[in-house]
Formats: C-alpha cells, sequence, structure tokens
C-alpha cells in the first residue's frame, strides 16, 4: 500500500506491476488513472483485477466526491 502513496513514481510502477492487485490496492490504484507517469501502469493493472473489483470501479464512476478525470478514466 505505501508503494502506491509514498510519491515514490518507480516504487508505484513495481507494485502495479507485481501481479494482481487485491481491492484496498485497487482503491489506491484508481484514482492514479489520470496521472501522467503512473496512469497507463494504474490501467493495466486495473484492467487485470476489473472482473473481481466491478463494484468498487463502479462505486469510484459513480460517487460524486471522486474527481472528474478520474471517473471519466474508470
Amino acid at each position: 500500500m505505501e508503494a502506491l502513496v509514498g510519491g515514490d513514481e518507480e516504487t508505484a510502477r513495481r507494485a502495479l506491476a507485481d501481479g494482481p492487485l487485491d481491492a484496498p490496492l485497487a482503491a489506491l490504484a484508481v484514482p492514479l488513472l489520470p496521472d501522467p507517469s503512473l496512469g497507463t501502469d494504474a490501467r493495466i493493472a486495473l484492467i487485470a483485477v476489473a472482473p473481481r473489483i466491478v463494484g468498487q470501479l463502479v462505486d469510484a464512476m459513480l460517487d460524486p466526491a471522486t474527481p472528474g478525470a478520474v471517473r471519466r478514466l474508470v
């Protein structure tokens, strides 16, 4: 978890590529979608687990508190 929120781009990139994300890690990856440097990595990691976290993705899309850029990318 710390790898995705710690601010180090390479550490976050490795964490996203390490394998299937679980639900708590997916929740941390969703806000990275519009990030210019990590967005592609986050998208690839989330696509791999999307069937298991559909509800979480729908929640992110429908939550008005979620930034518009994130909602569009989800």
